[in-house]
């Protein structure tokens, strides 16, 4: 099954209020609720999807995440494989997690 990733993307990307920003960025109220809180239910806009690649710095391919619904689905050749679902890090929680050090250490490798 396809769902859509756009909470999980929007967390790796430190959006504290995922909702306001979808809003700021011009995606409705309804839609973006539903973007977020069903992501298995709607349908996109080939706007939205731009809007969002915008505001996500992402890639179409990273607003969807895929999960087999069988095992014979879950084969290497599937394309959908490379859409696999992942559990993204929390990189907020991490960051906090880090001493100042290691933040300034991390920092300053780029």
């Amino acid at each position: 099954m396809i769902t859509l990733n756009i909470a999980q993307v929007c967390m790796v990307r430190g959006i504290k209020f995922p909702l306001k920003s979808l809003r700021k960025a011009g995606i409705s109220t309804k839609v973006a609720g539903e973007y977020l809180n069903n992501p298995t239910k709607h349908q996109f806009t080939l706007k939205h999807i731009e809007v969002l690649c915008k505001l996500l710095n992402c890639t179409p391919n990273d607003l969807f995440s895929w999960q087999p619904n069988s095992p014979e689905e879950d084969v290497p050749t599937n394309p959908l494989q490379k859409i696999r679902q992942h559990a993204l890090p929390d990189v907020m929680q991490h960051i906090q997690n880090m001493s100042i050090e290691e933040i300034e250490n991390w920092a300053n490798k780029g």
